[in-house]
């Protein structure tokens, strides 16, 4: 079975809990079960990881070798320093 790669990073962990008017009551467990199961549906085994720290995520794409880097790479419009402002 193919899998997918999914990396979260800072805070998501505290999905549910942290602001729960900003950004809702679903924990990260629930939202990861739900990726589980639409993954499944689609023939694919869903691999998680969350940290805190930028730099561990980076190390999991080179960790997953060309085919993760050469893939899509979401970004968050945080991660850039001159845009971290514009989101608090």
């Amino acid at each position: 079975m193919a899998s997918v790669l999914i990396l979260n990073g800072p805070n998501l962990n505290l999905l549910g809990s942290r602001s729960p008017g900003v950004y809702g009551t679903t924990t990260f467990a629930e939202l990861e079960e739900l990726c589980r199961r639409e993954a499944g549906q689609l023939g694919l085994e869903a691999v998680f990881r969350q940290s805190n720290h930028e730099g561990q995520l980076i190390d999991w794409i080179q960790e997953a070798g060309p085919e993760a880097e050469a893939g899509p790479t979401p970004r968050s419009p945080c991660v850039t320093p001159s845009k971290r402002s514009a989101c608090r």
